[in-house]
């Protein structure tokens, strides 16, 4: 009997566990649940620090849309609602140590401004899925809002893969290859669901091959040198139909202490956190918009996404200086507010 006692429970305990789950995917239901950033092979300058990023992506912004959540009455601890969770470098989708507890490279994402590279991380997203009955299907829990069953969620985010430096390796020139990595997956609040066929969205970064140590680096510099672009006067009544103009320049000076033995290639990205009116306006938040052309690479920069600045080779030229227009439209669909206006625009570096 004591045997037997131990088989029922264990019987319940799988049927329990194998019946709530929640279903992830990106977009819409059914979209996909796997998403693959391939990236170019990438550099890491002799003068890197230890802690900083060595390679970032641009911007990703993706909408999460997760239904499916069930639960069984017969467990005293079923649960009739389900919190969406971001896990970082989840150990299900990774297995390769190599990766997650590589000794000079930390992988991670950039998550609503905050960083994440530590293995198993998680943290609730702060959307919510009510729970069907799994046995009747009746769907009277209103958990989530205290009102209306909700039966799916969708939600917006945003967010940078990056690679980190934690040491510099013994040798410098030794390349490193590495397979896929997982950094960032959403699911439900009892973790990763293992099932066959479960949809768990998920983000991977690949292309992670020849990553090479440089033995150079360069700097970038900024013209004016007090890195403010001063617009000056803009006249509201004339802003219609003369977009106001400012000028500036930023260089990449190589390291002329260095015998650069390799070639490589600088990328640049004009970074905010402000609100976007599309990929290459920025929204000032007084009725104008701010967009930037590169008049060296005649192209209009993209905000928060790399594009190619420099291609350094030994014998090259140790500075390559891009100049560039920033220009003021008035946004069509507000009306422009007097007063003063600034905003923060960081320009970061790739080496590749």
């Amino acid at each position: 009997m004591k045997l037997l006692l131990i088989f029922v429970t264990f019987v319940i305990g799988l049927f329990s566990t194998s019946t709530w789950a929640v279903d992830c995917y990106q977009n819409n239901h059914g979209g996909a649940a796997l998403v693959n950033t391939t990236i170019t092979p990438f550099t890491v300058p002799e003068n890197t620090p230890v802690g900083k990023k060595v390679w970032e992506s641009g911007d990703i912004t993706v909408t999460v849309y997760c239904d499916n959540s069930s639960y069984d009455p017969n467990n005293p601890d079923h649960i009739r609602h389900e919190n969406i969770y971001a896990y970082i470098l989840d150990s299900f989708h990774n297995t390769d140590g190599s990766l997650t507890n590589n000794p000079y490279l930390a992988f991670g994402v950039t998550y609503n401004g905050v960083d994440y590279d530590i293995p198993d991380t998680n943290f609730n997203t702060g959307a919510c899925v009510d729970s069907h009955n799994d046995e009747t299907g009746t769907t009277n829990a209103t958990d989530c809002n205290g009102s209306s069953f909700v039966e799916h969620v969708q939600f917006s985010v945003r967010f940078r893969l990056y690679v980190k430096l934690k040491k510099l390796p013994p040798q410098q020139h030794e390349e490193y290859t590495f397979p896929p990595i997982t950094v960032l997956t959403f699911d439900g609040a009892g973790g990763i669901n293992t099932l066959q066929g479960a949809k768990n969205l998920h983000y991977t970064i690949d292309g992670l091959t020849n990553i090479d140590f440089l033995d150079c680096s360069v700097n970038i510099k900024i013209y004016p040198e007090n890195q403010t672009v001063d617009f000056g006067s803009v006249l509201i009544g004339a802003i219609a139909s003369q977009p106001s103009r400012a000028t500036f320049s930023i260089s990449a000076l190589k390291d002329t202490e260095a015998d650069c033995t390799e070639k490589f290639d600088v990328t640049t990205s004009f970074y905010t956190t402000d609100t976007l009116y599309d990929d290459t306006h920025l929204d000032m938040g007084n009725g104008l918009l701010m967009r930037i052309n590169d008049q060296t690479g005649n192209y209009d920069i993209q905000y928060n996404q790399y594009q190619d600045f420099a291609t350094y080779a030994p014998g090259t030229p140790d500075t390559v200086t891009h100049d560039y227009i920033a220009e003021l439209t008035k946004n069509p669909g507000k009306d422009v507010v007097e007063g003063p206006f600034s905003k923060d625009l960081v320009i970061k570096v790739n080496y590749q």
